[in-house]
């Protein structure tokens, strides 16, 4: 059997991806990190205030999911294995935050003006959007 956690406030989760991301963009990119492409990312991760549509995406991989499941002692994996964070660039100064963690992906973009997949495409409970 799967218990599924589900978020009470997605809100507040986007907020805290876009925060994680704008860290992460002030340690890889520190010239970027105060442009204007940014600023309403800045906003709404620090003010909970914002003009436009954001979303995120939890990606489960199940095969993962039923791995970890078995083993006794599954935090005797390397940090390398169990926590990613990168920034994907899709373009000039357009970035997507993904943080991977044991078997779950999660994407954030940084610019509201990139899309999320169509809802259609997304199967559940493995894909899951959440738009704010």
């Amino acid at each position: 059997m799967r218990i599924l956690a589900e978020t009470e406030n997605p809100r507040i989760v986007c907020r805290f991806l876009l925060k994680m991301a704008i860290e992460l963009l002030a340690t890889t990119e520190p010239s970027l990190v105060f442009s204007e492409a940014f600023d309403e990312a800045r906003v709404f991760a620090l003010t909970g205030e914002k003009q436009n549509e954001w979303w995120y995406m939890f990606d489960e991989n199940i095969t993962v999911a039923k791995k970890l499941m078995i083993p006794v002692d599954t935090h005797m994996q390397s940090p390398n294995e169990s926590l990613t964070l990168e920034l994907i660039e899709l373009d000039k100064s357009r970035f997507v935050f993904h943080m991977k963690l044991f078997y779950l992906d999660m994407f954030c973009p940084l610019d509201y003006e990139i899309y999320h997949p169509p809802k259609k495409s997304l199967v559940e409970p493995e894909h899951r959007l959440y738009i704010i």
